[in-house]
């Protein structure tokens, strides 16, 4: 099972550039999971990680969605996003599979220096509670060998038919 140390995964990642990266280049109909990884450099952007990530799920046939919840918004906007579910804290990705003993994958990207608020912090305590595996991971290649290992825990045991 994928261990993590304090709600974090413990993996290690790139240490941060000085300067900032320039984002991958797109993938083409000839490009790999791994060559995905491979142009992944310190210095990126958390969105230019996510981005990576979400590259290296499709090349690898993995569902995966981002969770909209950055970004500004006038109080009128934001108080009509709230009640339709917005929710401070929720974890950046989603990987709607289930397996071993999870129902779901979320993770919290963090690029950098990035710091875990109190609101995700508490999210990802309520979603382990609920039988998801939730995770921090800094980086893109953090990130990739996550959701490497959380496939291979293999798929759940179907429920019992009804006859």
């Amino acid at each position: 099972a994928p261990t993590e140390a304090a709600g974090r995964w413990s993996m290690a990642t790139d240490a941060p550039s000085a300067s900032p990266a320039a984002p991958p280049p797109p993938a083409t109909a000839t490009t790999s999971a791994s060559e995905v990884m491979r142009r992944c450099t310190a210095g990126m952007s958390e969105a230019q990680e996510q981005a990576a990530v979400v590259e290296y799920c499709e090349l690898r046939g993995i569902p995966v969605y981002h969770i909209p919840n950055e970004g500004r918004r006038s109080p009128r906007g934001g108080a009509a996003l709230r009640r339709q579910g917005l929710r401070a804290g929720v974890p950046d990705l989603c990987v709607p599979v289930a397996r071993g003993r999870y129902h779901s994958l979320y993770i919290e990207m963090k690029a950098g220096g990035g710091k875990v608020s109190p609101a995700q912090a508490e999210w990802i305590t309520l979603l382990r509670s609920h039988g998801m595996c939730a995770a921090v991971c800094y980086g893109s290649r953090n990130a990739a060998a996550l959701i490497d290992r959380y496939m291979a825990l293999g798929e759940p045991p179907s429920p019992p038919s009804a006859t």
